[in-house]
């Protein structure tokens, strides 16, 4: 048989477009190795998961797969389909009100990376069957999980993320984590975790973000900390940990987030940290420090955040804090501060700021007690000296006398009502991160401090809705 020139191309352009789609075909084609299959079936039933079983975990088809959030994809990822090995490489599971236990089939996933369960209700603990996975992040965050970390999960060397805050754990930190070479993140906030740390962690070089506030771990801060010369995040608040830092600590240059609470048995030093130029938010509270506010703090510009209330700072606030463009909120409340309020401070928009409680004294104090975004109640030392207001001296003393013992708030309408004698008014007042506000000429007053952690701009008031009856709710007249 005999071609044209002008068919051969066209013959030869079929049999590529041919042979190219049957690759196409023969990869879509490619499945999960049956144990697999068979453990998604299990586990999908078990959290009554909306799986199609009638088609290929792998193609990212509807029900297995969702894209609506490229930067957060939920869902059963495989990998290596298109050389014949496919596998589940990432289960992403987050916020979708699954219960029940951790499920011992994932170790049926030979080539899982990724784990994220967070934001769930699971419950259990943690399966010693996972240590067999090449897991890289794992992430179990907001559950209630209980028990130990086991034993077995340093020997998964691979892991270099992990995230169990917001947990039911206890008991002591395994020696083994120490294993994990390649670890770099270490979130373990909100649990139950005692004891020291151990040692073996002073071996993670890779260390970046360590995180364990809120859990009643004890013993001395661990000098090995100075062995992360990559750390950039250190959340150590509300623990039982003792100071002082240890000297190597003032050499760990690249920290950019460090909150530090609650430390015992300082040596009332302010800790050397003028190698830490990028801090974005310091926390020292209630150190137990004694001494003055450094100069280099002042340094910091990239400061947001710098919280060093409940204390026992004396001396002046450092000039150079006018220089912190980027700070949003400043605490050096219950301190023992004394000299002049900066008149920056009293004139501030930008910055939320709180002195309250400490013991300025000189002369030519502000006029109120809420200037700006400056909560300045009980700033002033104690003193009977009528020029100064007196929501500003501490102590408070009371401008007029005393005629009221009891408080009652009202929950609701914006006006005063008197309900059996008892006079209510209305609190309308958004509040905040440092705020001060009086009302009804001093009769009464509050003052808040602090902020959301982690949040920013969440409100400060929650409301709820009660249903009160029409017989009650008649009396309720504003006056």
């Amino acid at each position: 048989m005999r071609f044209s020139h002008g068919l051969v191309p066209l013959f030869l352009f079929l049999c590529v477009l041919v042979w190219s789609c049957s690759e196409t075909l023969h990869c879509q084609a490619q499945t999960l190795p049956q144990s697999e299959v068979d453990a998604l079936k299990k586990i999908g039933a078990r959290w009554r998961m909306h799986w199609d079983f009638t088609v290929n975990p792998c193609n990212g088809t509807s029900g297995w797969f969702d894209q609506t959030n490229p930067a957060k994809p939920i869902g059963v990822m495989c990998s290596g389909c298109d050389i014949g090995n496919c596998h589940v490489i990432n289960i992403i599971l987050p916020d979708q009100n699954l219960t029940g236990s951790l499920p011992d089939e994932f170790s049926n996933f030979t080539s899982l990376q990724v784990i994220d369960l967070s934001l769930n209700y699971l419950n259990g603990t943690i399966p010693f069957a996972w240590a067999s996975l090449p897991l890289i992040n794992l992430n179990l965050w907001g559950n209630r999980i209980t028990g130990q970390i086991p034993d077995q999960l340093g020997e998964i060397a691979t892991l270099q993320f992990i995230n169990l805050a917001s947990n039911l754990l206890e008991g002591s930190l395994p020696e083994t984590l120490g294993n994990l070479s390649r670890l770099g993140t270490v979130e373990l906030r909100s649990n139950n975790f005692t004891n020291s740390l151990p040692k073996s962690l002073g071996n993670l070089k890779s260390m970046v973000n360590f995180l364990i506030s809120g859990n009643p771990i004890s013993g001395e801060i661990p000098g090995f900390i100075g062995n992360w010369t990559e750390l950039q995040i250190l959340h150590i608040q509300g623990t039982f940990l003792e100071g002082p830092f240890p000297p190597i600590f003032s050499t760990l240059g690249k920290i950019r987030f460090l909150e530090v609470s609650n430390l015992k048995g300082d040596d009332g030093k302010f800790p050397a940290l003028q190698n830490m130029t990028n801090l974005q938010p310091l926390v020292l509270r209630n150190m137990s420090i004694t001494n003055g506010i450094p100069t280099y703090i002042g340094n910091m510009t990239m400061l947001q955040k710098l919280d060093l209330s409940y204390n026992g700072l004396t001396g002046p606030i450092p000039d150079n804090f006018e220089s912190l463009t980027n700070l949003k909120y400043l605490f050096l409340n219950y301190n023992k501060l004394t000299g002049a309020i900066p008149d920056w401070m009293l004139t501030s928009t930008l910055i939320r700021i709180d002195i309250s409680y400490n013991s300025f004294n000189a002369p030519h104090a502000p006029s109120d007690c809420f200037t700006g975004f400056a909560n300045l109640v009980s700033s002033y030392s104690s003193t009977d000296d009528n020029s100064i207001k007196s929501c500003l001296r501490r102590n408070n003393p009371c401008s007029g006398i005393h005629e009221n013992h009891n408080l009652f708030y009202k929950l609701w309408r914006p006006c005063k009502m008197i309900i059996d004698g008892n006079e209510y008014q209305d609190d309308t007042i958004n509040q905040g991160a440092s705020d001060y506000h009086s009302f009804d000429e001093d009769k009464w007053a509050f003052s808040s401090t602090g902020y959301f952690m982690d949040v920013e701009d969440h409100p400060y008031i929650a409301k709820n809705v009660l249903s009160i009856s029409s017989a009650f709710d008649s009396n309720l007249n504003c006056t």
